[in-house]
């Protein structure tokens, strides 16, 4: 969807300052790890914050945390307190804010954080420091019912105005906003970007042989899997196969065999196979017994004029 990844293509740039070279790499990391982007964002803060860089830290949370985002933490010794905005204690929170603020007004961080409340607090920064929001803003319309991240795609005229990235530095405008370029130049944006990607993904997979290998061995099975369900086999459209019979008797009309006459067969059935007899009809004389055969019981309007006689 070109709304969202042009946001955040921005957003990785300005706020997170991620290079070009950096940029093109991200579709990959989607594809071949299966994270989202809220699962980036967090990456790039932690790279940020550690002073490490985005490679480094995907390859340590993927290896050596097990995909753990407070091991991952703990092992750049990265404090819980700066994944929040400044918030007055007192007032209701949305649920996915509720605990980790209940700590940061407490003071307290020994419990472990959700990958959910993680992604929450890191859009609420960028939402808060770079677009600038006012947090009570931001978090009434998570109350409302819209996810944080998706706050941060909505708010896509507000990137830069905040003024402040990752790091605490001043933003500096150094990407391209394609919803704001003339409609040739944002397509030729949008197609300049897929092809950069596309670029990039022979590197990718060469840095990352391990899991691109598991991937499209994985996608080979699904693949085949599906084909053998037959669940999941196409069903011919209605009146398909009707089309192939029709098909089937013009082919053989056109052979030298005349196609079949449904009607005429329902007449056939009717009167009776060749060789046979046609039955019986209304009023006709029964035929007579054969040897040995009991005479068929006359009709009761004869035996009724018997008696009169």
């Amino acid at each position: 969807m070109w709304e969202e990844e042009e946001v955040h293509t921005v957003v990785y740039t300005e706020y997170f300052g991620a290079s070009q070279a950096e940029l093109v790499l991200i579709p990959h990391y989607r594809h071949y790890y299966g994270w989202t982007d809220d699962d980036i964002y967090f990456l790039w803060f932690c790279s940020r914050r550690a002073n490490v860089s985005f490679e480094i830290c995907c390859n340590n949370y993927y290896r050596n945390c097990g995909g753990d985002y407070n091991r991952l933490i703990v092992s750049y010794n990265i404090p819980r307190a700066s994944f929040f905005v400044s918030i007055n204690a007192g007032g209701s929170y949305p649920p996915v804010y509720a605990r980790t603020y209940a700590c940061y007004h407490s003071n307290t961080y020994d419990v472990n954080f959700s990958h959910e409340e993680y992604h929450a607090l890191v859009s609420m920064k960028v939402g808060v420091e770079y677009q600038g929001h006012t947090p009570t803003t931001f978090m009434a319309k998570v109350q409302s019912g819209t996810p944080p991240n998706r706050i941060v795609v909505q708010s896509k005229e507000s990137c830069g105005k905040g003024g402040v990235t990752v790091t605490g530095a001043a933003v500096v405008h150094t990407a391209p906003h394609p919803w704001t370029l003339p409609p040739a130049q944002h397509q030729q944006w949008q197609k300049d970007h897929q092809n950069q990607v596309a670029k990039s993904e022979v590197g990718f997979k060469e840095q990352h042989k391990e899991q691109v290998q598991k991937v499209q061995l994985k996608e080979k099975e699904q693949a085949r899997d599906k084909a053998k369900d037959p669940k999941t086999t196409a069903q011919p459209p209605p009146g398909k196969d009707k089309d192939k019979e029709r098909d089937k008797d013009d082919k053989a009309h056109l052979g030298g065999t005349p196609p079949k006459d449904k009607d005429k067969d329902k007449d056939d059935k009717a009167r009776g196979q060749p060789g046979e007899k046609p039955p019986p009809k209304a009023g006709d004389k029964p035929p007579p017994p054969k040897p040995g055969e009991k005479p068929p019981p006359k009709p009761e309007e004869k035996k009724e004029e018997k008696k009169e006689k």
